[in-house]
């Protein structure tokens, strides 16, 4: 076997078992290295007779649990890897991130961080600064894998020791990929980054087997357990093997149950026909798989390890008495996190859910997902402070950090907080649900959004009960609102054509000034107009509409119907970009080469330069920065007083408020 390529040697060793119809001279030749053990125990499914096959599983039984004695004995390790990676902050930056000149530096932080990605808290310079990213990868199939870097400045990506992606150097944003034939199981990665200054970006994505190009799952990745071992090959090797399903099982049980290569066994058994499955052995294995996944600290519960292992556990429950499967049931109901996903309404700047309800005390994972043209983060305050957070919020919004902490204000009020999300982004996020019931806001804190984008979350003490029957469990628990904004729970989807008769009897002497006032605030429109000392000049400027404009039927379309009519310098554009990024944007200056635009003129203190060369598409939106809907909280006269205000241009001494007598 002395081919260059291991997947050439692969080959080799499957076409030596074929042609011998048996293993015995390929194994006895292997068994000499750790290196020919691993691949011939890679080439088994490369044979093509199942009856040859069949033979091998008394060579491969044995490797399970020893190696043979010449060979340097390697570890059997069963525990639980956490999630994410580790990661290493280097500054000043040097000139290249090979994996070997970084070796040489000593990192000023570290830490361990979910995903690979640029921003991450135990960076502190914005400029000359280098990343390392070390862990594993969990792959489930084997076959070709292709690893992408798009990066400004530097990047390279490893597989174990084989550098497959060299996007290294001074340049801006560029993309450059590589393939590596790689086998189902654990591999170590290394990913190095540097940004030299200026511009700077960092990308990480795979493809492979049934995985369309994507960014690398942080339930993908894990911060040791990099490399399976000969005993996890050979564990894997089973799936090829038929027959023996007894032998597999009690084999597969005895490695459990002893602590043993643990991840690789669970996923193993389970691959095998439940119905084969012997009752005898079910409660000894379902007792030490409980006892391993409490074991898992709760916010990594569910990660692939976890909920395989919970998979098995109920699948074996099931041989047993109905008694102790229950009893089996509950326990993993303790155990079990419980997953939430939660969005974004395009167009409308709100949640995709207004009230959510969880059990008090019981771990959560939010599954977060951004599907909006614009940018929007995640956050859980404590009863009654989500306005402090809001206005903290607002008040450091153009601060030099606050890119950097994703718009979320420093406040020990806030309990959980997201990165922002631009479209199409998602993030995990694991939440240890406060024994103290109460109703938790949870709110966008990008610039301008806090007023209108939010929502409840019931923490209850009895969650069954409450979704059961949430009016009923209610009036029996006393659960009080302690943020005014909560309280307003109304969603009455307003057309234009409802105010017909209101739009002819619209006169004098009839609205509320100080209700008018309140309301420009609470829909959100201070966010982009200014009135009477309040809200920030973004949008046209309502003191001073043009004549033809300021009636009370061209307000009340405006804010009813918001892209029924844009003003050209207000209107955005979308922008696919060649890193991938979509960018929804206004633009203020175009030149021969680039547009200077501004994505939130709330929260960019400096517009963003793009040049043409990057730009794969630009077409104009059809949608107002101003999002639908922002009336659909209110009542008919609320929003009759928000249309006079506007119409009186902030002016309190305005006829319309002479002896204002209508009820809210």
């Amino acid at each position: 076997m002395r081919a260059k390529s291991e997947d050439v040697r692969r080959l080799g060793y499957a076409g030596w078992i074929s042609a011998d119809e048996s293993a015995d001279g390929a194994f006895d030749y292997a068994i000499e290295s750790k290196d020919r053990l691993r691949e011939v125990l890679n080439a088994i499914s490369l044979v093509a007779d199942e009856k040859v096959r069949a033979g091998l599983f008394a060579k491969v039984q044995p490797l399970l649990f020893e190696l043979p004695p010449h060979l340097t004995a390697e570890g059997s390790d069963g525990a639980f890897h956490a999630s994410g990676i580790q990661v290493d902050y280097y500054h000043p930056s040097p000139s290249n991130v090979a994996r070997e000149t970084l070796e040489k530096l000593e990192p000023k932080d570290s830490g361990i961080v979910p995903e690979i990605v640029m921003n991450v808290p135990q960076r502190k310079a914005a400029d000359a600064f280098a990343l390392r990213f070390t862990g594993a990868i969990h792959l489930e199939t084997t076959g070709k894998y292709t690893f992408f870097t798009n990066s400004d400045d530097g990047s390279r990506l490893y597989i174990g020791d084989t550098q497959v992606v060299d996007n290294d150097g001074l340049h801006g944003m560029v993309e450059k990929s590589g393939s590596i034939e790689l086998r189902a199981g654990s591999h170590p990665i290394t990913v190095t980054y540097f940004d030299n200054g200026g511009g700077d970006g960092l990308e990480v994505s795979y493809s492979g087997p049934g995985i369309q190009k994507q960014k690398i799952p942080a339930a993908r990745l894990s911060v040791s357990g990099g490399g399976d071992t000969i005993h996890d090959l050979a564990i894997q090797s089973l799936e090829w093997i038929p027959g023996h399903d007894a032998a597999k099982l009690a084999n597969l049980a005895a490695l459990i149950k002893a602590g043993r290569n643990r991840t690789s066994a669970i996923q193993a058994m389970r691959k095998i026909d439940s119905q084969h499955w012997p009752a005898p052995q079910a409660r000894a294995v379902v007792d030490n798989l409980i006892a391993y996944v409490s074991n898992i600290p709760a916010k990594y519960r569910t990660g692939t390890a976890a909920v395989d292992a919970m998979a098995l556990t109920r699948e074996l429950a099931k041989k047993l008495p109905a008694d102790q499967a229950k009893a089996v049931e509950h326990r993993l109901a303790n155990l079990d996190v419980r997953v939430i996903t939660i969005g974004t309404v395009p167009h409308r700047m709100i949640y995709d859910k207004e009230v959510i309800a969880v059990q008090a005390g019981k771990p959560v994972e939010f599954r977060f997902s951004n599907t909006d043209n614009m940018p929007h983060n995640f956050s859980i305050t404590l009863p009654g402070a989500m306005e402090e957070v809001g206005l903290l919020a607002e008040a450091t919004g153009r601060d030099p950090d606050a890119m950097e902490r994703n718009y979320i204000p420093v406040t020990d009020k806030i309990l959980l907080a997201s990165k922002l999300l631009n479209t199409g982004e998602s993030q995990s996020l694991s939440f240890e649900v406060p024994s103290e019931p109460g109703v938790y806001p949870y709110v966008c804190t990008y610039p301008g959004h806090w007023m209108r984008m939010y929502g409840a979350l019931y923490v209850v003490d009895d969650l069954d009960a409450y979704q059961d029957d949430s009016a009923a469990y209610l009036a029996k628990v006393s659960l009080p609102i302690q943020d005014a904004l909560l309280a307003n729970q109304r969603n009455h989807e307003w057309k234009f054509d409802e105010f017909a008769e209101d739009i002819e009897m619209f006169g004098h002497g009839q609205r509320s000034f100080e209700v008018g006032k309140q309301v420009f605030k609470v829909a959100a429109c201070q966010a982009c107009h200014r009135l009477d000392g309040e809200g920030i000049q973004v949008g046209p400027e309502l003191a001073k509409l043009d004549e033809k404009k300021k009636n009370v039927e061209h307000i009340l379309r405006s804010i009813v119907e918001p892209s029924k009519e844009i003003e050209p310098k207000f209107r955005s554009y979308l922008f696919a970009l060649d890193s991938g990024q979509v960018m929804t944007a206004m633009v203020l200056e175009e030149t021969g080469d680039a547009y200077t635009v501004v994505e939130n003129p709330l929260a960019k203190s400096k517009p963003v330069v793009i040049s043409k060369d990057e730009i794969v598409d630009k077409k104009e939106s059809p949608k107002s920065i101003m999002p639908e809907g922002l009336l659909n909280k209110l009542t008919r006269e609320e929003i009759l007083d928000l249309a006079a205000f506007v119409l009186s241009g902030g002016n309190k001494d305005h006829e319309m408020y002479q002896d204002h007598q209508h009820k809210h």
